[in-house]
């Protein structure tokens, strides 16, 4: 997986970024994602009509990619659209594509389309609006703080990281409006941050509320695919790196988005995509 990234940086730092992983598998047992998206997948499946088969495909585990399309073009499918559960045009997104365009499948005759990230669904927004808004308490605001924790993307001038920051960004700024118009939090206790990468991290911003006096603190990593992996480094780096007062509470919500807002979204995306025309 390191390999196929475009980071020389990663690839020179293999092995200490294996065991950190190590490290963050030994802490949890097992991640849940792979049994999340398939429950993605069966839903979908019975929302959309029996014209459509869905497969899965995985950027960073078995099935990879490369694998579900063989599958497909195998199963007798000319025409496939691939829809990334991502947030916005990330290196991930670009990567996808590259790998799928390195199989030369039109010398097949397969036609190929993509759906957009999920960055500008209002539908994905009132996912994260009512995880966060379970866990607030209106009776005690003024003692609330909410970080909002976005991927984060090394440092570069390449466009397509300087879009998808702007995207992840929008993003969390639309979930933030909602918090301080519509919940009543205050502003300047609703935090717009990073995962890892770039500054403000979520440490900082955790820190920042505290000198606020508040007591109750709310992170989420408003990424759709967040897996058990990425909540529990946010929670562990919590622990060990910030001295917390007592009687102060800080709880991490799954950034994982699995709901008839995401199924609908992406039936949506979908259904559109095959109205276009094909080649």
């Amino acid at each position: 997986n390191i390999k196929n990234e475009e980071s020389l940086y990663s690839k020179l730092r293999a092995p200490f970024i294996l065991y950190k992983e190590k490290i963050n598998y030994e802490r949890i047992g097992k991640s849940t994602y792979n049994k999340k998206v398939y429950k993605i997948k069966n839903a979908l499946q019975k929302q959309l009509d029996d014209s459509y088969e869905v497969y899965v495909g995985f950027l960073k585990d078995k099935y990879y990619i490369e694998e579900s399309i063989f599958k497909i073009v195998n199963d007798g499918y000319n025409k496939i659209i691939i829809v990334p559960i991502v947030l916005s045009e990330n290196l991930d997104f670009y990567n996808l594509q590259k790998r799928v365009e390195g199989l030369k499948l039109f010398n097949l005759n397969i036609q190929i389309k993509y759906s957009e990230p999920l960055w500008n669904s209002e539908k994905i927004v009132e996912s994260y609006k009512t995880k966060i808004r379970k866990q607030i308490d209106l009776d005690n605001l003024v003692d609330t703080g909410v970080i909002l924790i976005g991927e984060g993307l090394e440092s570069s001038e390449d466009l397509r990281i300087v879009n998808a920051i702007k995207q992840d960004l929008m993003f969390r700024k639309k979930i933030k409006n909602y918090l301080t118009k519509e919940v009543g939090l205050d502003d300047s206790k609703v935090r717009l941050c990073w995962y890892d990468n770039m500054e403000p991290d979520y440490l900082e911003e955790i820190k920042s509320l505290l000198e606020y006096g508040v007591g109750n603190i709310i992170c989420v990593y408003t990424n759709p695919g967040a897996t058990d992996i990425s909540n529990n480094v946010i929670a562990v780096n919590i622990k060990n790196r910030i001295e917390l007062p007592e009687k102060v509470k800080i709880k991490v919500i799954d950034g994982f988005v699995y709901d008839t807002n995401l199924i609908y979204e992406l039936k949506k995306k979908i259904e559109f995509i095959n109205l276009q025309k094909w080649d």
